[in-house]
């Protein structure tokens, strides 16, 4: 008996609701996840679950159970974890008549657990805000686990420290769906992360020098960015100049200059490499063959970029609309050092080494995460 069910039961013996089995509301996943290892020996599945709102009238989820193949929970998003987790069209709680919401799925396991082959969803909801008229949805909402693995890169950067923002399930990377025209929509960024170089050399520690209104004022600007893979360069672009006004993040009326300059690697397991907010001055050619620790370009701030800093991360195929009309995938460091890992990500500049670990750890094969200072061999 699940966790949900129980928690129906105890409505009902409680709040005497009126139960029935669910009438037009509809969970589906849309792309399979794939797991991948990161920090404190732990595999995460990141993805996400649609809800459809089928009915005349709006609903209010109350829970959404994961079960594996065992039909045991894994987890419980609760009413308070769904304020946090769901996107909502509306901004509200409640999904409206012939509306979507996304519930934004996180599932950390611990390393030493067998990875489900497929996962089941439950959610109970209520009808109209009426909290008497309770009802949950049929257990058939399945998703396979994807068995391919995470890909294994080399770095795409050297030395540091550097700071990996945008990788959590709170991040705008990870809420970022991108339409164009009639396709999508995409998340290309469910992996994506920023990375901002930082100066370790004072008690200050900062990511840039003087006020930081100029490009080169910022210590990760003009750093080498390398090929984490062997692979052919299938796309490029150098066309768009830095941003003039560095913090301020500027205003682009076209979503595809979102990425800025870029290049993008296919390797021999058909995942894309997407490199982001290059230089101009890119070290590459459309159809190049290149090996993985070669350099492809400089770190900029073109596109949709406050400060300098390089975006990574890997996608399922090659659009040469752009690199961000495709779904992210999954990507393991073979090796890096873990420095320090904040307990604040927003707090960063104010105490940038605000060590949750004793001394810096080697990690191999995996994923870095959010608010990790790093450093690359």
């Amino acid at each position: 008996m699940t966790r949900l069910f129980i928690a129906i039961i105890f409505l009902t013996i409680y709040s005497i609701p009126c139960f029935a089995a669910d009438n037009g509301v509809a969970l589906s996943i849309p792309f399979a996840p794939v797991p991948v290892s990161i920090f404190g020996n732990k595999t995460v599945l990141a993805y996400e679950v649609n809800i459809q709102n089928n009915t005349e009238q709006a609903i209010q989820p109350l829970a959404i159970d994961i079960n594996n193949d065992d039909d045991n929970t894994l987890i419980e998003y609760t009413s308070l974890d769904l304020i946090h987790n769901v996107e909502y069209s509306n901004g509200s709680a409640k999904i409206e008549p012939n509306q979507k919401a996304t519930l934004f799925v996180w599932l950390a396991l611990p390393s030493n657990q067998a990875i489900p082959k497929k996962l089941s969803h439950q959610m109970a909801y209520t009808m109209d805000g009426n909290a008497d008229d309770v009802r949950i949805t049929a257990m058939d909402a399945v998703t396979p686990i994807q068995q391919a693995k995470a890909a294994s890169l080399s770095p795409p950067l050297s030395g540091g420290p550097w700071l990996a923002s945008g990788i959590s399930n709170y991040s705008e990377h990870r809420r970022a769906r991108i339409n164009y025209q009639d396709a999508g929509p995409f998340l290309p960024e469910r992996y994506a992360i920023d990375w901002t170089k930082f100066d370790n050399t004072n008690s200050s520690a900062s990511d840039h020098r003087g006020d930081g209104s100029r490009n080169s004022d910022y210590y990760a600007y003009g750093q080498f960015v390398f090929a984490s893979s062997d692979g052919v360069v299938v796309a490029v672009r150098n066309s768009l100049a830095d941003n003039p006004n560095p913090p301020k993040r500027p205003q682009l009326a076209n979503v595809l200059d979102r990425p800025g300059n870029y290049v993008v690697i296919k390797t021999k397991e058909n995942n894309y490499l997407v490199y982001c907010h290059l230089q101009s001055t890119t070290l590459v050619i459309k159809g190049q063959q290149v090996v993985q620790g070669q350099r492809i370009g400089y770190v900029g701030s073109s596109g949709d970029a406050g400060i300098p800093h390089l975006h990574f991360d890997v996608v399922n195929a090659d659009n040469q609309t752009s690199p961000f009309l495709a779904e992210g995938l999954p990507y393991t460091y073979k090796n890096f050092t873990l420095l320090a890992l904040t307990q604040n990500n927003s707090q960063y500049y104010l105490n940038p080494y605000a060590p949750i670990i004793a001394s810096p750890v080697k990690l191999e094969n995996q994923l870095p995460l959010d608010s990790m200072f790093v450093w690359f061999e």
